[in-house]
């Protein structure tokens, strides 16, 4: 009994631990959405904020085989990390020329591979539990991104340029991240030569999840679509845009933190979870979150006259931030759904109303509806969905029939 107790507090101390190292790394981040359009004008800001959500969106192109991994890792109790770094990343480096030929932007190639490569190296990291260096990549590149602006906003503004600071960022942030970490061999496991077998592991990571990655894939992309279309159709909104994203992180970084944590929680005991727990953990998170939205909401209202030249700051930030979080709020169990084999489902579910919402957005833009509408019909979109893998959590997978299947065995 005692031994029981003090795993239980154990675990409950490295939960704190990892969640108080997660949110003091991310500040960092939260400290360059303050200052960097501050620093750099609003041109230079909307394209950096522009390709360097380009370039997260990248590891999606590997189709998953990261989080295949982590399934046979948790479901079948197998260890394919090897294969995983090698494969992947020869066909980072294919999808980084590709990319960036397509793009005709040869600065996002070095960006392409230090975001893939961190990536797949992340999942060894993150099933050991060392959560400090894979928190601490994204803050490194905060704080080389204000630095770079800072530098040139005090000796020469005009020299300032976003694709070469989007290029220094990630090459030397990557490296730095490496040096200051002391990540080697172990963590990344190069190698040219490559079996039959390595492939068809590497395959298998990607069969095995791909329609669930493609269901997070396409969430991203329509995500990102927001940003595309406010680029092509109203572009002096984008750099608001731009900065109410990145004041929302606020928020994402709150809960992303606890549903990083809960990823591997949850995939640790997926046999033995209490539908009845869970539902009444939610719903205290819930509440949780709507008292943090309500104190995040009064905070970016007394800081909008801090940046006159962002026209409708509140208000694109206040419909970003209440779809989004919720969301992320959702992400903190959603791993279920994936745990249990719901993935095509979920992505199927979410080719069709991003289908219709596209379809929409397009002849609002037609029609020329404000902005501040448009926006409201994507988080309508984005609550939609989360709704939908809060009823597949809830109501569809069966915990009574997993708990007799593990007491069987």
């Amino acid at each position: 009994m005692l031994t029981k107790i003090r795993e239980i507090i154990q675990t409950r101390r490295s939960v704190l631990i990892t969640l108080f190292t997660r949110y003091s790394l991310y500040s960092v981040a939260i400290v360059e959405s303050f200052l960097l359009p501050k620093l750099i004008d609003n041109y230079n800001y909307s394209q950096f904020e522009y390709y360097k959500n380009f370039i997260f969106l990248f590891p999606n192109f590997l189709l998953g085989s990261y989080s295949g991994y982590v399934y046979f890792r948790y479901v079948n109790g197998v260890d394919y990390y090897k294969q995983l770094f090698q494969i992947g990343s020869a066909v980072t480096l294919a999808l980084a020329i590709i990319g960036s030929l397509i793009l005709q932007n040869y600065y996002l190639i070095i960006p392409f591979i230090a975001i893939n490569i961190y990536t797949l190296s992340e999942q060894k990291l993150k099933i050991e539990r060392r959560f400090t260096p894979i928190f601490a990549f994204k803050p490194i590149l905060s704080i080389l991104s204000v630095s770079l602006a800072a530098i040139t906003y005090f000796y020469n503004p005009i020299l300032y340029r976003y694709d070469w600071s989007i290029f220094l960022v990630f090459g030397v942030g990557f490296i730095i991240w490496i040096l200051v970490f002391g990540l080697g061999r172990q963590d990344f496991p190069i190698s040219i030569k490559f079996n039959k077998i390595a492939i068809l592991r590497y395959v298998s990571m990607v069969k095995i999840i791909l329609t669930g990655i493609l269901a997070s894939f396409l969430f991203s992309l329509m995500m990102f679509f927001e940003r595309y279309y406010i680029k092509q159709y109203y572009p002096d909104f984008l750099p608001t845009y731009s900065l109410a994203f990145n004041f929302s992180q606020i928020i994402v970084v709150l809960l992303s933190a606890v549903s990083y944590i809960t990823s591997v929680e949850l995939g640790e005991r997926v046999k033995t979870i209490n539908r009845q727990k869970l539902i009444e953990s939610f719903k205290l998170a819930f509440y949780v979150f709507l008292v943090i939205f309500a104190m995040f909401t009064l905070f970016i209202y007394f800081i909008q006259p801090f940046y006159p030249k962002f026209e409708y700051l509140k208000s694109i930030t206040f419909i970003i931030t209440y779809s989004k979080g919720f969301f992320f709020l959702i992400g903190t169990i959603s791993h279920l759904a994936v745990y249990n084999d719901f993935n095509t489902k979920m992505f199927l579910f979410l080719l069709k109303i991003s289908i219709i919402n596209i379809a929409i957005i397009y002849g609002l833009i037609y029609l020329n509806t404000d902005i501040l509408f448009l926006l409201i019909v994507d988080s309508v979109f984005v609550i939609i969905y989360s709704i939908y893998i809060l009823h597949i959590v809830f109501n569809k997978i069966d915990y009574a029939k997993i708990k007799l299947q593990q007491n069987a065995v």
